[in-house]
């Protein structure tokens, strides 16, 4: 229940509320809709996570959407519990993410250094859902290896990792914690190398 529907039922019931006996019994349900409200808000949109912080469940049980193949496909996160693998958070009308896309889904395949990839789309009225399914099919086009998951907006995976700026970058380890978060100037083959081999990456955090 919204506080102004609360304050509408309010006003409704004020000639009411010159009964004490009345006031008692209904002001406190009022108060609890509202606080129960409240709690469900912020039960629907999990706190942001930060370098450190282990991966919850909520997280692992995210069914995406993948349009990088002629029809859609659903990619569950859950897949990559145990392995090494970046978010990368892009938009369409992003030139540093498209250039960066190719390079990093070719990094990912290299011998002893694989690890996985969701590139995820970050939403945003540009990116509408029609819009993508065709920009994407037109990116792909000369790009015949390009292997990784592009997938549509998730707002889970926004919240935990919000942003302002793409491209934007979460370095998973397989111990389901969060290694880093960078910018596209990290992503270079001896960070990934440290990465994949469980290394420590001290690397810049992106705040935006």
């Amino acid at each position: 229940m919204k506080k102004t529907t609360i304050n509408i039922v309010t006003g409704m019931l004020c000639p009411l509320f010159k009964n004490s006996a009345i006031v008692a019994t209904i002001y406190p349900l009022l108060m609890l809709a509202l606080i129960t409200d409240k709690c469900a808000a912020q039960k629907a949109f999990p706190a942001p996570l930060t370098i450190g912080q282990y991966i919850p469940e909520q997280f692992w049980s995210q069914a995406l959407t993948d349009i990088s193949a002629k029809s859609d496909k659903i990619f569950m996160i859950n897949s990559l519990k145990g392995r090494p693998f970046i978010i990368d958070f892009w938009a369409s009308w992003c030139n540093p993410c498209l250039a960066n896309m190719p390079h990093l889904d070719s990094l990912s395949r290299v011998g002893e250094t694989s690890f996985h990839v969701i590139m995820a789309n970050t939403g945003g009225r540009i990116d509408s859902l029609k819009n993508l399914r065709e920009f994407v099919k037109g990116y792909l086009k000369d790009k015949k290896d390009f292997n990784s998951p592009l997938v549509l907006y998730s707002p889970v995976l926004n919240a935990y990792f919000p942003h302002h700026v793409v491209p934007h970058y979460i370095w998973i380890g397989p111990d389901g914690r969060v290694k880093a978060i960078t910018d596209h100037r990290q992503i270079n083959p001896a960070n990934i190398k440290t990465f994949v081999s469980g290394g420590n990456l001290d690397l810049p955090l992106k705040t935006r």
